[in-house]
Parts: C-alpha cells; structure tokens; sequence
C-alpha cells in the first residue's frame, strides 16, 4: 500500500464537454461547480491537487494549479501524460472533472491496493474505470512512447502491459458517473438529491 502523502490529486478537466453543449467542469450541483466538488474531496485526502486544462483562465479563481496539455488533442491520455510529467509526487490520483459524486471511500478503496510499480484502476460488472485510479510516474516514458507511436485509448495503453491491478468498485458503481450528456446530468441530480 502506497502511503497518501506519496500521491498527488489530479482533475482532467480538458474534455471538449460537446455532447453536453458547457463545460462540464462548471456545471453545477445545489449551486456548486463539480470542479469544486472533486478538488474539496481530493484535499481531504492529498496534500496536493493540481487540474489538467488547456484554459487555465477559467480556473484562476480555484486557488489551484493549473497545467496545460503537453501534447495537443488526443483526449484523456493527453491529460494523465501532462500529469505524470508535472506532478512532484511519484504516484497522481487521476480524477475527471465530470464525476462529482465520486465517494472519498472509494479513493481510499483504490490507494488500499496500490502497490508501487502497477497502474491501479477501479472496475465494476459492466464497467472500467481508467480514469478513476493511480498512475505512477515512472510509466511517463512508456506512456510516451504509446502516444509517439499513434496509441490514443487510456484503455489500450493500460492493457498493452502487465503492469495493471483493478480493483472492484461495484459497490459504488451508482456514484462514479461520468457526465457526457443532459441525461446523465438529470441522473446525478436525482442521486444528489436523493443522498441528501
């Protein structure tokens, strides 16, 4: 198990947000912005948390570090790259902006099972989660090389080497909804609601 203070929090908020028609990172919840809810839940758990975006604008205002994609337009694998090459930890928690209600438990569900030389992703039934797990930095060169050599699927990058642990998040498969659509943003409303 890799200790927290070994692990630094990290929010992809670089998606082109199109099926839904806003940024998704300042869609709101009972008047909060998601982007608020990942950063204040990560900060309990990490020293650090630092967002992967292009417009660094947008979130002056946050009181959190902001880098910009290294490389340009190839979606979430762009962003965990930025962030194996930015962070000053050896192990980033990789985060998209676009899932609110992830519960801190299942954060620490994740950090139970790393160990220092896999990816560690959480996984339900029916579902994977690359982005919802730890990466550590030292597959920054391999992570490189997939990219180098035409590679553009978080996934496929995972899978094109053993060194990956999953990790069965069925119990809070209902929370750990990506936000892609209006359909989806009605469906974490309700759960919102519904928790409270």
């Amino acid at each position: 198990m890799l200790k927290r203070n070994e692990i630094q929090g990290v929010i992809l908020a670089g998606g082109k947000s199109k099926r839904i028609g806003k940024d998704k990172a300042f869609l709101t919840l009972k008047g909060k912005f998601f982007i608020t809810y990942c950063i204040e839940k990560l900060k309990e758990i990490f020293e650090d948390v630092i967002i992967i975006s292009d417009e660094i604008d947008k979130f002056s205002l946050l009181g959190i570090r902001v880098f910009p994609d290294i490389i340009k337009d190839i979606g979430p694998l762009g962003g965990i790259y930025t962030a194996l090459k930015s962070i000053e930890k050896d192990y980033a928690f990789i985060l998209p902006c676009d899932m609110p209600l992830f519960p801190i438990q299942a954060v620490k569900e994740i950090i139970r099972h790393a160990s220092k030389d896999k990816i560690v992703i959480g996984f339900s039934k029916k579902e994977i989660y690359p982005l919802f797990g730890i990466y550590p930095k030292k597959f920054k060169n391999d992570l490189e090389n997939y990219i180098l050599n035409g590679g553009k699927k978080v996934i496929e990058f995972i899978e094109s080497f053993k060194g990956v642990k999953k990790v069965d998040l069925s119990k809070f498969k209902e929370y750990l909804i990506n936000v892609n659509t209006p359909s989806d943003y009605k469906l974490i409303e309700k759960k919102f609601f519904s928790t409270l």
